[in-house]
């Protein structure tokens, strides 16, 4: 009968036949006293366990990249879910896609803002974004220009990032 192939690393682990007889080379290892006394099936199932071990390791360590722990502290609020970017997105919501027609010439940030006074005046939409009773128009205006940078909107009120949220919003429609 021929003797037990040595095996001394993964690789030879990997190499060995179905039915064919293999040992750990002992002589190489640096082995603690259990393990050379150990069986196969033991350090099978003990080199599976590591390699599993290993995989859920590296697991958390990519999910703790991809999602840091929290600060202490109050959550920061996402750039684009601020009040700001809100209102802009309205703005830029009703210049290109609700009512166009009514925008024509000059684009300024203050036109735009009377214009959408006007109609939560009216009741067309249910927001407090642009009351002046509650706000000042010097502070709305400052909030949507922070919101159109925030939104990368232009001068001529046409954003990429906007449209993407739109299509996103509306992607059923």
């Amino acid at each position: 009968m021929k003797p037990p192939k040595k095996v001394r690393g993964i690789l030879d682990l990997l190499q060995v036949k179905e039915n064919e007889e293999w040992e750990i080379d002992q002589a190489l290892l640096n082995l603690p006293w259990v393990l050379q006394q150990a069986s196969q099936e033991d350090l099978i199932r003990w080199a599976i366990k590591g390699y599993y071990a290993e995989a859920l390791e590296n697991l958390e360590k990519a999910i703790r990249e991809i999602n840091p722990p929290q600060l202490p502290g109050r959550p920061k609020k996402r750039k684009i879910t601020q009040k700001s970017s809100a209102r802009a997105f309205l703005l830029w919501m009703t210049v290109n896609k609700v009512n166009p027609s009514d925008f024509t010439g000059n684009l300024t940030n203050r036109s735009v803002i009377n214009h959408a006074t006007e109609l939560e005046a009216s009741r067309y939409w249910k927001t407090n974004y642009f009351d002046t009773q509650m706000t000042e128009s010097r502070t709305i205006e400052q909030s949507v220009s922070r919101g159109k940078q925030e939104l990368e909107i232009d001068k001529s009120w046409h954003s990429d990032v906007c449209e993407k949220i739109y299509q996103g919003l509306f992607a059923n429609d």
